[in-house]
């Protein structure tokens, strides 16, 4: 449903289907304080806003170079642009905005319906994305996750990140740091179990992302930084 909605342009699909009950689970956890273990996250300097406007506002930055938005930002040129994204995890079903385009991002897709049907492959899905950001970031690329609304999918890799990045945080204290940036940010049901099973994963050593295979393009990595000098 959540994919046959996002052919039409329809915008239901987001944090439904398996995440009926993700929502007010969301909400609780949305209210909770965030650990001091935490606190290096916290220290990086926080999220700022993307920018003014109603398009701005659909992509918003949770940590330094990384993004959460919604498929409008992602189809926005000019507002991937302005902040130098250089790589694009579309974790949806719509189709890469650019690819194959001059001087386009490099893409990842998951291909994920928001749906239980995503199960079976979502500790896949985050074990390939987690390694697709960390690989950008760590070579000084900009990074924008992104899904039909930026709610549930896009959300749910940041909030896997976050974990790997930072052993012994919980996936609860990840999304209540998500959220802080993104306060639409409600993973469905079906995610926040596995992403309590990636957890346990990381901290068991189970888990360990392997070298993606798009590395970041020196053009792009020269773009970036230079987007990124001009900021400071």
């Amino acid at each position: 449903m959540a994919e046959q909605q996002e052919r039409r342009g329809g915008g239901g699909g987001e944090g439904q289907g398996v995440g009926g009950a993700g929502e007010a689970a969301g909400g609780r956890r949305g209210r909770r304080s965030v650990s001091s273990s935490s606190s290096w996250l916290l220290a990086l300097g926080g999220a700022r806003p993307a920018g003014r406007g109603a398009l701005a506002r659909e992509m918003s930055m949770v940590l330094p170079r990384l993004y959460i938005g919604s498929a409008a930002a992602a189809g926005s040129r000019k507002l991937l642009a302005a902040h130098g994204v250089s790589h694009v995890l579309n974790c949806c079903t719509l189709p890469n905005a650019f690819e194959g385009e001059p001087n386009a991002p490099v893409y990842l897709q998951l291909h994920l319906s928001d749906s239980a049907a995503d199960l079976p492959q979502l500790g896949a899905a985050l074990t390939q994305g987690v390694a697709f950001i960390h690989a950008a970031l760590l070579g000084g690329g900009v990074v924008l996750v992104h899904c039909h609304a930026g709610i549930s999918r896009s959300c749910c890799l940041v909030i896997a990140y976050t974990v790997w990045r930072q052993r012994g945080l919980t996936s609860e204290d990840a999304f209540d740091l998500v959220r802080r940036s993104r306060p639409q940010c409600d993973p469905n049901l079906g995610y926040l179990c596995a992403l309590k099973d990636w957890e346990k994963a990381v901290a068991d050593g189970t888990v360990e992302p392997p070298r993606p295979t798009t590395p970041l393009p020196p053009s792009v990595a020269q773009r970036s930084r230079s987007v990124m000098v001009a900021r400071d």
